[in-house]
């Protein structure tokens, strides 16, 4: 009976025992458990990699107060006063004077600054890592890149010629007849171009939605285009989801083949490349307010290659058969033989009347 007591006693102890440093194991390896980074977006500019001022500071323990008026940025660190100016390249540190490469500017509604000035500012350990694009700040933080609006708005601006051409091959080559509602043709030419849509498009887009896109646009009777041939280049807001996913969101200028409309376009990465997942088209727009910036930038982007265009002046047409409402009016020359047009750019819709000779509609 005594050596069962002992032996039970022995037997719990060694039970007691190992739970005890089990638990103390898992609690040990909860306390080392490897904390992964908190993930922030950046940009990269002009090849200047700018960071969320506000998301950063703070996270570095930092107090951030904002002057909507000046528009003026003081942090407070510690002992550490740090104060910037959006669009100024003049910062201070405690007031000593830091000329930063590139100016602070708002994207995305938030105050974005170069990364290497918080590792100025705060003696922060801030590190890039070329091999995933991201920079890493104090191994606590890390900042993933996506492309800026410029790049997105040049891939789907090739992304939609690149399909427009394919089209017009295809509706040259197949000669679909639309009365019989030609589906196994159509099938047949998609299937036929599903590799070559893989330079700009996802497996799961070209497999599933944009399959609709093509069959309706050899469709005489419902020409379908993607959102993203006449952009606002300045109207892109970019949402990195992930590391490796963009949330595009947009307005399209009207055309013949549909209305202004904003739009949503889904962007995942690839090795190094991005490819459109999925375009969905939210509201139509019938009042785009565009500036004369905006204006500018666009048809510059469409004419500077081989001509040289001027803003005039802003004016308003009424009682004409073809022009009615605001225009910006352009002056539009011709370089290689100094033929002279004038543009006439709607305010409200983004559409283009070009005439040949100096109006004086005004």
């Amino acid at each position: 009976m005594k050596s069962k007591l002992i032996k039970s006693f022995i037997s719990y102890t060694t039970i007691t025992l190992t739970t005890s440093s089990l638990l103390l194991n898992i609690a040990a390896a909860a306390d080392h458990q490897v904390k992964l980074p908190k993930v922030i977006n950046g940009v990269i500019i002009n090849e200047s990699t700018l960071v969320p001022l506000r998301d950063i500071f703070e996270n570095l323990g930092a107090t951030i107060e904002w002057d909507d008026l000046t528009k003026k940025i003081t942090a407070t660190k510690d002992a550490k006063t740090i104060v910037l100016t959006v669009g100024d390249i003049k910062a201070y540190v405690n007031d000593q004077l830091n000329t930063l490469p590139v100016a602070p500017q708002i994207i995305n509604e938030k105050t974005m600054i170069p990364a290497r000035f918080v590792s100025e500012s705060l003696e922060a350990k801030v590190e890039w890592d070329s091999a995933n694009h991201v920079v890493n700040i104090n191994d606590s933080i890390q900042v993933v890149f996506g492309p800026d609006a410029q790049t997105i708005n040049k891939l789907l601006s090739d992304a939609n010629q690149f399909y427009i051409n394919i089209l017009k091959e295809d509706f040259a080559k197949y000669r679909i007849d639309y009365k019989k509602a030609d589906k196994q043709t159509i099938a047949k030419a998609y299937e036929a171009r599903k590799k070559e849509f893989s330079k700009y498009l996802s497996d799961n887009f070209i497999n599933g939605k944009f399959s609709e896109y093509y069959s309706n646009s050899l469709n005489e009777s419902h020409p379908t285009k993607l959102p993203v041939a006449d952009l606002i280049e300045t109207r892109l807001k970019v949402n990195q989801v992930s590391e490796n996913s963009l949330l595009v969101e947009g307005i399209s200028l009207p055309d013949m083949l549909s209305d202004g409309a904003s739009f949503e376009i889904k962007l995942i990465k690839k090795d190094a490349n991005w490819l459109i997942e999925g375009v969905t088209y939210k509201t139509k727009v019938d009042d785009l307010k565009i500036t004369e910036s905006e204006a500018t930038k666009f048809l510059e982007a469409r004419y500077a290659s081989d001509s040289k265009i001027t803003f005039l002046q802003k004016v308003t047409i009424k009682n004409d058969p073809y022009l009615n409402g605001e225009y910006y009016k352009y002056q539009l020359v011709h370089i290689a033989s100094t033929y002279t047009q004038y543009i006439y750019f709607n305010t409200k819709n983004g559409t283009e009347n070009v005439v040949q000779m100096d109006s004086t509609l005004e």
